[in-house]
């Protein structure tokens, strides 16, 4: 029960990030590309 914080706080970040990146389009891969050129 005391890994239930953890995984919540972590859950959640991963969650942001990835909603993060589908707003600003990184999930399209050529976008990264292009990003990274």
């Amino acid at each position: 029960m005391t890994r239930l914080p953890y995984l919540a706080t972590a859950a959640l970040s991963g969650l942001l990030f990835g909603a993060g990146l589908y707003v600003s389009q990184m999930v399209d891969p050529l976008k990264v590309l292009r990003f990274l050129d």
